[in-house]
């Protein structure tokens, strides 16, 4: 492992930062509520939901304990969270220890993956259910 510079120390410790006082905002003030809020601009300019849409109302639901809400508000964010967890886990260490540990899971395959299921769930979820 080799060392940090003193910058990218202070990066991903502003990532951490960044990301707690989200959480605790997210937690306080219900997006489906808060007006401030702006909406999805690809939801208000199509009409459809992006993959995206309904994952601050999800983070929102799972911030309170309500996982049965939050995979009906978007599945693939609670799917995804655990990735998103480790990612913020390494930028943890990262600004902790200075040291750059690999995160073993990103690989190009990988990352393609994430890809192709993004945007197979955004198609699927604008197909009407009869």
């Amino acid at each position: 492992m080799q060392k940090q510079s003193v910058r990218a120390r202070w990066v991903s410790g502003a990532i951490c930062a960044v990301a707690l006082l989200g959480l605790g905002l997210l937690f306080i003030f219900n997006p489906a509520t808060t007006g401030w809020i702006p909406p999805c601009p690809f939801h208000a300019l199509t009409g459809l939901e992006c993959p995206g849409c309904g994952s601050l109302r999800a983070l929102h639901s799972l911030l309170h304990l309500n996982s049965m809400q939050a995979l009906a508000y978007n599945p693939l964010t609670c799917v995804c969270l655990p990735f998103i967890a480790a990612w913020w886990l390494w930028h943890a260490g990262r600004a902790i220890t200075g040291r750059a540990v690999p995160i073993p899971f990103v690989r190009p395959v990988v990352l393609w993956v994430m890809v192709a299921t993004v945007i197979l769930f955004g198609i699927t979820r604008n197909i009407p259910v009869i």
